[in-house]
């Protein structure tokens, strides 16, 4: 039951959620990427995939996090918790 929860988070929460905010993030500052380019299928080299997986991993976990505590900070000040 861990492996699955472990799967289901990792994989396609925290790196789904990290591509898009990284493809947000070059739209905003007006560079054009690909998200094929961003989770490092386009290219052959395995180094190269397993620094964008790393990255998309990473921001999707700071940005999860982030909204977890938003919610939960405004679960609170409404008096839910």
């Amino acid at each position: 039951m861990e492996t699955i929860i472990d799967i289901f988070f990792r994989r396609i929460i925290s790196r789904a959620i990290g591509l898009n905010v990284r493809y947000l993030f070059f739209i905003i500052i007006g560079q054009k990427v690909d998200k094929k380019e961003l989770s490092g299928k386009s290219e052959c080299n395995e180094d190269n995939y397993f620094s964008h997986d790393f990255l998309n991993a990473f921001f999707g976990l700071i940005f999860f996090i982030v909204i977890s505590l938003i919610i939960n900070y405004l679960l609170f000040l409404i008096g839910g918790i």
